[in-house]
């Protein structure tokens, strides 16, 4: 039994249709709802992400689960595959950028 432990995901206004070039894709272990509460927070306390600081002047961001990864490989292979270029988008970096620091699958091989 494969147990899907990492969601990939896109925030997005409404008007948005393409996850490749437009919102921010993002990728957690967590429950999606508490990840979204993290961002929330984060916007709340001032921080200066590009993302964060669309939360903080709009409340009509929409949250679109992508897919559903059991490793951390895959979910960042993924990102990735959604965030070749950021320009436009609210990510500040490119896809994949967090794996380095979420390799834990590896580690524990």
């Amino acid at each position: 039994m494969i147990i899907n432990k990492y969601t990939i995901y896109w925030a997005k206004l409404p008007n948005m249709t393409n996850p490749y070039e437009e919102g921010y894709i993002g990728v957690t272990k967590q429950k999606l709802k508490m990840r979204i509460k993290q961002h929330f927070s984060s916007a709340k306390n001032g921080s200066n992400y590009g993302f964060h600081k669309i939360l903080r002047e709009t409340n009509n961001v929409e949250w679109i689960v992508l897919g559903y990864t059991p490793n951390s490989i895959g979910a960042y292979t993924i990102e990735k595959a959604f965030r070749t270029n950021i320009k436009g988008t609210w990510n500040s970096t490119s896809g994949g950028a967090g794996w380095i620091d979420q390799t834990d699958d590896v580690k524990n091989k």
